[in-house]
């Protein structure tokens, strides 16, 4: 009788090592996950800021020309210019 609580105990005592050591893998495998998606972030945050810088710069170019255009008054050349196509085009027609 007292053998088999013993045995019993045994199995039951295999079962729980067994349990733990596939969490233990589980754990194991997820912080190597972990960390390789901590490495993916880190990759795309650094892509992210270089990209941003980019987006800055082009945006103050722009900005630039922009106040350029209007200071030089380009606007109204290109309009004066599509004006003379326009009549250009009615006359050659």
């Amino acid at each position: 009788m007292q053998q088999a609580v013993l045995d019993d105990q045994d199995r039951s005592l295999d079962a729980l090592a067994n349990a733990i050591s596939r969490q233990r893998d589980l754990s194991l495998h997820i912080s190597s996950e972990l960390e390789v998606q901590e490495g993916l972030l880190s990759e795309l945050d650094e892509n992210m800021d270089f990209t941003s810088s980019r987006l800055s710069k082009a945006n103050r170019k722009m900005n630039g020309l922009f106040d350029k255009m209007a200071r030089d008054g380009a606007c109204w050349t290109i309009f004066g210019l599509v004006v003379v196509l326009l009549i250009l085009i009615i006359i050659l027609k």
